[in-house]
């Protein structure tokens, strides 16, 4: 099965945000929701945003009852702004410095039913983090914690609470 869209959206922050979407599912009977599914992201906005992707979700991972999935992607604003350290008054727009952030992305993701409707989700997600700003501007003239970029890691659980009855076309839930 394979489904694809195009993305528009407006941000007051962002700009004028598009790009596309696409996945490709393996249905086989028996196994729900599918086997296996591939998805691919390409988007980016006028405002200096990017975040593409592709990722792999694998429902029953070698029959075990748990569900995995991974992305792995790029991320970049190249037109970040910097106000400055503490509470300063609000800076005239052409006094406003702006750098590019960029980082890949890798994220694994395992899930396992708890009951009909509660599942256990665990996570971790890794990014390396670069920054580029000219020196004469006012983020590297303070050099505040993290203006050097460097590895991000992140650890996540939660709950979940899925009541629909059918994930790719629920009627209810």
């Amino acid at each position: 099965s394979f489904a694809a869209a195009p993305l528009l959206n407006f941000s007051s922050d962002t700009g004028l945000g598009f790009g596309a979407r696409a996945k490709l599912a393996r249905l086989e009977g028996g196994v729900q929701p599918y086997q296996m599914s591939l998805e691919a992201q390409a988007y980016g906005s006028t405002g200096g945003t990017q975040f593409h992707f592709l990722s792999v979700d694998l429902p029953s991972l070698a029959g075990s009852g748990w569900r995995l999935d991974a992305l792995g992607g790029f991320w970049r604003n190249s037109a970040a702004h910097y106000y400055g350290l503490s509470d300063h008054p609000p800076l005239a727009a052409e006094a406003i410095d702006t750098y590019v952030e960029m980082a890949p992305v890798v994220r694994a993701r395992a899930r396992r039913k708890l009951g009909r409707a509660f599942s256990l989700v665990l996570g971790y997600r890794f990014m390396w983090q670069v920054i580029e700003a000219p020196a004469e501007t006012k983020l590297m003239r303070e050099a505040p914690f993290g203006v050097k970029g460097g590895a991000f890691s992140e650890l996540a659980s939660g709950l979940v609470w899925d009541t629909r009855d059918d994930e790719l076309s629920p009627t209810r839930g």
